[in-house]
């Protein structure tokens, strides 16, 4: 059986008088600012974590999310974890157009082809998602906005894709190509309890003064989780 279950999360700060008195700088205000920015932060952080862990996380076919062994009844072996040839203008260039031509390749459960809606050229191009560490966020840039690639003529892929920077991931040569065009989503977000903002009790000034500290919570309780594995491929470099 493959599940997702909701873990709880609590985000405290505890707040002390004699710093809420001495605080003349505003810094105490800027730290519960920060930290609250985080609590609500949390999916997203777990989603990049799950980008970058894919490769070693079960998906609901027991293979990994990026893996070489996806089969289901008659679909056949597949696969959505690519080796690139580098990471110049033409190598990415090469790698991303192979990525998009797996994506559009792979087949369902029935051996039918999975992406049935690939608009014709010039006919609304379908837009895809990279995810790239921050080291090759320009590459992508230039690739994705430039009229011509170095020594290659006319970019073809221009326009083709957005671009995103993933500071969690540890490889700075693998990058990702994600088809969010489909209503099944790669990744699956659920929650019991929406991140919440970090909340201070009422009558937190006579709190301070009776206890000499005060508390601010910020609770969640939710899950991220791969899905679907056919709209997503990892390429990887040496």
């Amino acid at each position: 059986d493959w599940t997702v279950t909701n873990l709880p999360r609590e985000l405290t700060i505890t707040l002390a008088w004699r710093d809420y008195l001495y605080d003349r700088l505003g810094q105490l205000e800027k730290r519960i600012r920060g930290s609250a920015r985080q609590a609500k932060a949390y999916p997203s952080i777990l989603l990049r974590q799950l980008e970058r862990d894919g490769a070693a996380t079960a998906c609901y076919d027991a293979a990994n999310f990026f893996a070489t062994t996806h089969s289901e009844k008659s679909s056949g072996a597949q696969s959505n974890l690519l080796t690139g040839t580098g990471t110049s203008l033409a190598q990415l260039e090469a790698d991303v157009a192979a990525a998009i031509a797996a994506l559009t390749s792979f087949k369902d459960d029935k051996g039918n082809p999975f992406s049935q809606d690939i608009p014709a050229s010039g006919e609304g191009e379908r837009v895809y998602h990279v995810s790239c560490p921050p080291g090759l966020r320009f590459a992508f840039d230039k690739l994705n906005q430039g009229a011509t690639i170095t020594a290659e003529g006319d970019n073809v892929l221009r326009g083709r894709f957005k671009v995103r920077t993933n500071q969690e991931l540890t490889d700075t040569n693998d990058w990702y190509l994600y088809d969010l065009s489909g209503e099944d989503k790669p990744y699956i977000y659920q929650w019991a309890l929406q991140p919440t903002d970090l909340v201070f009790p009422a009558d937190m000034l006579y709190w301070l003064q009776r206890d000499g500290e005060v508390d601010a919570i910020s609770t969640a309780e939710c899950a991220v989780a791969p899905f679907q594995w056919r709209r997503a491929i990892k390429t990887t470099n040496a």
